[in-house]
Protein backbone atom coordinates (compact mmCIF):
# COMPACT_ATOMS: atom_id res chain seq x y z
CA UNK A 1 0.00 0.00 0.00
CA UNK A 2 1.51 3.31 -1.15
CA UNK A 3 0.49 6.79 -0.11
CA UNK A 4 -0.28 7.70 -3.72
CA UNK A 5 -2.90 4.92 -3.81
CA UNK A 6 -4.89 6.43 -0.92
CA UNK A 7 -7.38 9.23 -1.59
CA UNK A 8 -10.03 11.06 0.38
CA UNK A 9 -13.25 11.24 -1.65
CA UNK A 10 -16.62 12.80 -0.85
CA UNK A 11 -17.92 9.50 0.54
CA UNK A 12 -14.82 8.54 2.51
CA UNK A 13 -11.32 7.11 2.23
CA UNK A 14 -10.44 4.88 -0.73
CA UNK A 15 -7.50 2.66 -1.61
CA UNK A 16 -7.07 2.23 -5.38
CA UNK A 17 -5.01 -0.88 -6.08
CA UNK A 18 -3.44 -0.75 -9.56
CA UNK A 19 -4.50 -3.61 -11.81
CA UNK A 20 -0.91 -4.85 -12.07
CA UNK A 21 -0.95 -5.57 -8.34
CA UNK A 22 -4.16 -7.61 -8.43
CA UNK A 23 -4.99 -11.18 -9.38
CA UNK A 24 -6.72 -9.76 -12.48
CA UNK A 25 -3.40 -8.74 -13.99
CA UNK A 26 -3.84 -10.97 -17.04
CA UNK A 27 -7.61 -10.48 -17.39
CA UNK A 28 -8.39 -7.94 -20.10
CA UNK A 29 -11.68 -7.02 -18.39
CA UNK A 30 -10.08 -6.37 -15.01
CA UNK A 31 -9.50 -2.81 -13.85
CA UNK A 32 -7.88 -1.06 -10.91
CA UNK A 33 -9.53 -2.27 -7.70
CA UNK A 34 -11.09 0.47 -5.57
CA UNK A 35 -11.37 -0.60 -1.94
CA UNK A 36 -13.19 1.61 0.61
CA UNK A 37 -11.40 1.98 3.94
CA UNK A 38 -13.94 1.57 6.72
CA UNK A 39 -13.93 0.68 10.41
CA UNK A 40 -10.62 -0.38 11.95
CA UNK A 41 -8.91 -0.57 8.57
CA UNK A 42 -9.66 3.13 8.03
CA UNK A 43 -8.41 4.00 11.51
CA UNK A 44 -5.13 2.14 10.92
CA UNK A 45 -4.50 3.77 7.53
CA UNK A 46 -5.32 7.28 8.77
CA UNK A 47 -3.10 6.82 11.80
CA UNK A 48 -0.23 5.60 9.65
CA UNK A 49 -0.62 8.49 7.20
CA UNK A 50 -0.41 10.86 10.16
CA UNK A 51 2.99 9.57 11.26
CA UNK A 52 5.76 12.22 11.04
CA UNK A 53 7.72 10.32 8.40
CA UNK A 54 4.72 10.55 6.07
CA UNK A 55 3.95 14.22 6.69
CA UNK A 56 6.98 15.33 4.67
CA UNK A 57 7.66 14.18 1.12
CA UNK A 58 4.98 11.49 1.31
CA UNK A 59 4.87 10.84 -2.43
CA UNK A 60 5.46 7.18 -3.29
CA UNK A 61 5.89 6.27 0.37
CA UNK A 62 5.07 2.70 1.38
CA UNK A 63 2.67 2.92 4.29
CA UNK A 64 3.59 -0.46 5.78
CA UNK A 65 7.16 -1.22 4.71
CA UNK A 66 9.26 -4.24 5.57
CA UNK A 67 12.08 -4.00 8.12
CA UNK A 68 14.30 -2.94 5.22
CA UNK A 69 11.94 -0.14 4.21
CA UNK A 70 10.79 -1.95 1.08
CA UNK A 71 7.43 -3.22 -0.08
CA UNK A 72 6.69 -6.84 0.84
CA UNK A 73 4.99 -9.34 -1.42
CA UNK A 74 1.65 -10.41 0.00
CA UNK A 75 2.56 -14.09 -0.30
CA UNK A 76 5.14 -13.58 2.46
CA UNK A 77 2.35 -13.71 5.04
CA UNK A 78 1.07 -16.97 3.56
CA UNK A 79 4.55 -18.50 3.75
CA UNK A 80 5.19 -17.22 7.27
CA UNK A 81 1.97 -18.74 8.61
CA UNK A 82 2.90 -22.13 7.10
CA UNK A 83 6.45 -21.75 8.44
CA UNK A 84 5.00 -21.69 11.95
CA UNK A 85 2.69 -24.67 11.58
CA UNK A 86 3.74 -27.60 13.81
CA UNK A 87 4.00 -29.89 10.78
CA UNK A 88 6.32 -27.57 8.81
CA UNK A 89 9.73 -29.21 8.32
CA UNK A 90 11.47 -26.20 6.78
CA UNK A 91 14.60 -25.26 8.76
CA UNK A 92 13.73 -27.64 11.63
CA UNK A 93 16.62 -26.38 13.78
CA UNK A 94 15.28 -22.83 13.77
CA UNK A 95 13.52 -22.22 17.07
CA UNK A 96 10.29 -20.35 16.36
CA UNK A 97 6.74 -20.08 17.73
CA UNK A 98 4.36 -22.68 16.35
CA UNK A 99 0.67 -22.07 15.76
CA UNK A 100 -1.73 -24.09 17.93
CA UNK A 101 -4.37 -23.87 15.18
CA UNK A 102 -3.40 -26.10 12.27
CA UNK A 103 -4.41 -26.26 8.61
CA UNK A 104 -5.02 -22.53 8.55
CA UNK A 105 -3.66 -19.97 6.11
CA UNK A 106 -3.72 -16.22 5.64
CA UNK A 107 -5.98 -16.75 2.63
CA UNK A 108 -8.65 -17.99 5.04
CA UNK A 109 -9.14 -14.32 5.97
CA UNK A 110 -10.60 -13.79 2.49
CA UNK A 111 -12.71 -16.95 2.78
CA UNK A 112 -14.04 -15.81 6.14
CA UNK A 113 -14.83 -12.37 4.75
CA UNK A 114 -16.73 -13.91 1.83
CA UNK A 115 -18.64 -16.24 4.16
CA UNK A 116 -19.56 -13.49 6.60
CA UNK A 117 -20.82 -11.31 3.75
CA UNK A 118 -23.08 -14.18 2.70
CA UNK A 119 -24.43 -14.58 6.24
CA UNK A 120 -25.24 -10.86 6.26
CA UNK A 121 -27.30 -11.31 3.10
CA UNK A 122 -24.89 -9.63 0.72
CA UNK A 123 -25.82 -10.39 -2.93
CA UNK A 124 -23.38 -12.70 -4.67
CA UNK A 125 -22.27 -10.22 -7.34
CA UNK A 126 -21.46 -7.58 -4.73
CA UNK A 127 -19.56 -10.02 -2.50
CA UNK A 128 -17.49 -11.12 -5.48
CA UNK A 129 -16.78 -7.48 -6.33
CA UNK A 130 -15.61 -6.89 -2.75
CA UNK A 131 -12.99 -9.63 -3.23
CA UNK A 132 -11.94 -8.16 -6.56
CA UNK A 133 -13.22 -11.07 -8.63
CA UNK A 134 -14.12 -10.33 -12.25
CA UNK A 135 -17.55 -11.63 -13.24
CA UNK A 136 -17.15 -14.59 -15.60
CA UNK A 137 -18.46 -15.16 -19.09
CA UNK A 138 -21.14 -13.13 -20.80
CA UNK A 139 -22.25 -11.59 -17.49
CA UNK A 140 -18.90 -9.90 -17.10
CA UNK A 141 -18.96 -8.72 -20.70
CA UNK A 142 -22.27 -6.89 -20.34
CA UNK A 143 -22.24 -5.85 -16.68
CA UNK A 144 -19.83 -2.92 -16.39
CA UNK A 145 -21.07 -1.65 -13.03
CA UNK A 146 -18.24 -0.70 -10.64
CA UNK A 147 -20.09 -1.57 -7.38
CA UNK A 148 -18.24 1.24 -5.58
CA UNK A 149 -21.26 2.34 -3.54
CA UNK A 150 -22.24 -1.25 -2.75
CA UNK A 151 -18.71 -2.17 -1.67
CA UNK A 152 -18.69 0.63 0.88
CA UNK A 153 -22.20 -0.22 2.08
CA UNK A 154 -21.52 -3.92 2.67
CA UNK A 155 -18.01 -3.54 4.05
CA UNK A 156 -19.45 -1.04 6.51
CA UNK A 157 -22.06 -3.62 7.53
CA UNK A 158 -19.29 -6.21 7.89
CA UNK A 159 -17.27 -3.78 10.00
CA UNK A 160 -20.24 -3.29 12.32
CA UNK A 161 -20.68 -7.07 12.56
CA UNK A 162 -17.04 -7.56 13.49
CA UNK A 163 -17.20 -4.78 16.07
CA UNK A 164 -20.30 -6.23 17.75
CA UNK A 165 -19.92 -7.66 21.29
CA UNK A 166 -18.46 -11.17 21.28
CA UNK A 167 -16.50 -13.45 23.64
CA UNK A 168 -12.93 -12.13 24.09
CA UNK A 169 -11.30 -14.78 21.91
CA UNK A 170 -13.83 -14.32 19.10
CA UNK A 171 -13.44 -10.56 19.34
CA UNK A 172 -9.69 -10.92 18.79
CA UNK A 173 -10.27 -13.06 15.72
CA UNK A 174 -12.73 -10.48 14.39
CA UNK A 175 -10.02 -7.84 14.90
CA UNK A 176 -7.66 -9.88 12.74
CA UNK A 177 -10.31 -10.17 10.03
CA UNK A 178 -11.26 -6.51 9.97
CA UNK A 179 -7.70 -5.22 10.17
CA UNK A 180 -5.63 -7.73 8.23
CA UNK A 181 -7.84 -9.06 5.44
CA UNK A 182 -6.15 -6.76 2.97
CA UNK A 183 -2.78 -6.90 4.80
CA UNK A 184 -3.15 -3.25 5.74
CA UNK A 185 -0.60 -3.81 8.50
CA UNK A 186 1.88 -5.25 6.04
CA UNK A 187 2.40 -9.04 5.85
CA UNK A 188 4.94 -9.29 8.68
CA UNK A 189 2.78 -7.26 11.07
CA UNK A 190 -0.27 -9.29 10.03
CA UNK A 191 1.50 -12.53 10.93
CA UNK A 192 2.40 -11.12 14.35
CA UNK A 193 -1.24 -10.25 15.01
CA UNK A 194 -2.44 -13.68 13.86
CA UNK A 195 0.13 -15.51 16.00
CA UNK A 196 -0.72 -13.45 19.06
CA UNK A 197 -4.45 -13.88 18.56
CA UNK A 198 -4.45 -17.63 18.02
CA UNK A 199 -2.01 -18.46 20.80
CA UNK A 200 -2.76 -15.84 23.44
CA UNK A 201 0.98 -15.04 23.61
CA UNK A 202 2.93 -12.06 22.34
CA UNK A 203 4.97 -12.96 19.27
CA UNK A 204 7.20 -11.09 16.87
CA UNK A 205 8.40 -12.36 13.54
CA UNK A 206 12.06 -13.35 13.32
CA UNK A 207 14.36 -13.94 10.34
CA UNK A 208 14.62 -17.46 9.04
CA UNK A 209 17.91 -19.28 9.30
Amino acid sequence: MESTEIAQEADGLWWTIPKQKTKGLHNERATDLCVPRVGRAEVVVRRRRGCPEFCVKAKDRILFPSSRGMSTNQTVAQHDVYYRQPYCNIAPKHDRPRLPVTHWSAHDLRRATRTLLATLGCPNDIAEAVLGHVQPGIIGVYNRHTYHRERREWLTQLSHRLAAPAPPRSRCLFFVLSSCQDMAFGPSRAVQVVLTTLSGKRYTTTPRS
